[in-house]
């Protein structure tokens, strides 16, 4: 429940709750890739750059094969205005899933 719950918080944009419910879901299961991902896309909305660094590369350590979490880790770049290191992260995420 409390996974989709974050969800929902994030479809709300109520990002710092939704940051306390994805903590909650990681605290119980700390190898939950798709929480980390969620949760860096969710600290990147609060302007977390950092934070949502370590929390990609946790995604991207639990699950180098999932194209999404190299997104991820791109949109944080992206915050951060570090623009081709965005890039090599969105090439990669397409060398793993070219469809």
């Amino acid at each position: 429940m409390t996974q989709e719950h974050a969800m929902y918080l994030m479809q709300l944009n109520r990002f710092k709750d939704a940051e306390a419910e994805w903590r909650k879901v990681l605290s119980e299961d700390p190898d939950n890739a798709i929480a980390h991902g969620f949760l860096s896309l969710t600290l990147t909305s609060l302007e977390k750059i950092e934070d949502a660094h370590l929390e990609a590369d946790a995604a991207i350590g639990l699950n180098p094969e999932n194209d999404f979490f190299y997104f991820i880790k791109g949109k944080a770049f992206l915050a951060d205005k570090r623009y081709l290191n965005a890039e090599v992260l969105f090439q990669r995420a397409i060398e793993i899933n070219p469809d």
